[in-house]
């Protein structure tokens, strides 16, 4: 069997194992492993001087990419990061600043978590052992005023 990644304009554009005849379009004849692990993973490859290749910065992609999903997903306080969405036991999901935050109290348990290592896929240490407190409930405040207005004063 043949196995292709196609090129358009300098720039990988699917696979196939038959070449496509649309124009302009370069048919270049990859292994069985580079085309499998392009189908999962396509941002792994470049077209660098005339080859398919590892791209040389895809790690560094993969962390950047990671970090921006995290920080996207979470927000830090003295506690450590805690997950904006929330799943319940019952199955369904809150959001922890609107549905949560006006709930708390101090001293009660609080889940947080611990900045991961950006450069592995490995989940953020979970903490159980942290207690709600008067800073924690400003900070999740402060929080809320910067999602909704942005950058806030300290």
């Amino acid at each position: 069997m043949t196995y292709y990644i196609f090129l358009d304009n300098d720039k990988l554009n699917g696979v196939g194992q038959y070449p496509q005849l649309t124009e302009g379009v370069q048919n270049i004849e990859v292994s069985e492993d580079i085309y499998n692990d392009y189908i999962t993973e396509p941002n792994k490859y470049v077209y660098l001087d005339g080859e398919i290749v590892e791209n040389p910065n895809y790690a560094e992609e993969q962390a950047q990419a990671r970090e921006t999903t995290f920080n996207e997903e979470f927000f830090n306080t003295s506690l450590g990061y805690i997950r904006r969405k929330v799943t319940m036991k019952d199955g369904s999901t809150k959001d922890f600043l609107t549905d949560i935050l006006p709930l708390l109290q101090v001293g009660v348990p609080i889940i947080s978590y611990d900045k991961p290592d950006f450069t592995t896929g490995d989940m953020p240490k979970q903490n159980t052992d942290k207690l709600v407190t008067e800073e924690f409930i400003n900070e999740c405040k402060q929080q809320v005023l910067k999602d909704f207005y942005g950058a806030v004063g300290s």
